[in-house]
């Protein structure tokens, strides 16, 4: 059975850091968002064949003639399938292709987005041949934040409260809802950010952030207490300071064009723009594309309900 899925990007409203666990890991307070971004990813399942194989198809409007992603299991994708492996103890082969659309390097989500679908379909997979059961398919919901911190959110949908090291994800009802007459203006400013590196950043600078916000900023969203542009005054992206003059040039003319909020996404290096569905977007568009130049990659999407699509 070959699967066919659209894996979408996130966006970050709002993103701190709580401190350092004893375990190295970070502790973070954040909603995600998932965003009409997509990637397509193919993939075949099988049990006698064990080869395995993951091509990686990088848009060229996107990604520059010498970017590579890996294609062998340094990637989250082949990570999950080994992962879950290991959960059921058998060897599995796969046949993968993804096409890339979504920045690498950009706190889109894209590797954890693409590694949350192939987990999907593999466990389908899996329930169909028998080799699953509850237990098993609990503890890999559990623990593939192993994995990648970010995979947890994109096995829910719409928005939802993200904590710890990524792994405690609470879905907020009707969140998504609040933003269903905006549209969002990406920029992505070609700019590899590590999330690595952005981590030891806030680390070695003390930017960590004890209050807890999460919660009482989607209950106001979601009762009108609060609208999107009070978002300004309210939220911030503790990352931002890592790549902060690029950041706030970006965030200037989002904000010259009329956007009720904007932030850097995860540990960057996009920023995105909410706007009034009522903005002419086309226009948002070409002027930013005259201001920073063709290497500036700028997407104009909506807020989607569910980041994995089986199509």
């Amino acid at each position: 059975m070959i699967y066919n899925l659209l894996t979408s990007a996130k966006i970050n409203l709002g993103l701190t850091v709580i401190g350092k666990l004893s375990d190295g890991y970070h502790e973070i307070e954040s909603i995600f968002l998932p965003i009409g971004i997509f990637d397509k990813v193919y993939s075949k399942f099988c049990l006698k064949n064990k080869d395995k194989k993951l091509e990686i198809v990088l848009n060229p409007s996107v990604f520059g003639e010498d970017f590579k992603v890996p294609n062998d299991n340094r990637n989250t994708v082949w990570k999950v399938v080994e992962f879950v492996e290991k959960v059921v103890g058998k060897s599995i082969g796969f046949d993968i292709k993804v096409y890339k659309n979504i920045p690498v390097g950009s706190g889109l989500g894209g590797g954890s987005s693409n590694a949350g679908g192939i987990l999907l379909a593999l466990i389908d997979f899996l329930k169909r041949n028998n080799l699953l059961d509850k237990e098993k398919e609990e503890f890999i919901f559990s623990n593939v934040w192993n994995v990648g911190a970010d995979i947890p959110f994109f096995l829910n949908s719409g928005g939802c409260i993200v904590q710890g090291r990524g792994e405690k994800v609470k879905k907020v009802d009707c969140l998504i809802d609040v933003f269903s007459k905006t549209f969002l203006v990406v920029v992505y400013p070609n700019l590899f950010s590590s999330t690595k590196d952005a981590f030891r950043f806030i680390s070695e600078n003390n930017l960590y952030d004890s209050r807890r916000w999460a919660f009482e900023i989607s209950e106001k969203l979601v009762s009108c207490e609060i609208e999107i542009s009070d978002l300004k005054e309210m939220l911030k992206n503790t990352f931002e300071q890592f790549i902060i003059t690029k950041v706030i040039e970006i965030k200037s003319e989002l904000y010259l064009r009329g956007a009720m909020f904007s932030l850097m996404s995860g540990s960057g290096s996009s920023v995105y723009g909410i706007f009034d569905v009522k903005k002419d977007a086309k226009i948002i568009k070409n002027y930013l594309i005259s201001k920073f130049g063709k290497n500036y990659k700028i997407f104009v999407t909506r807020f989607v309900k569910n980041p994995v699509l089986f199509i």
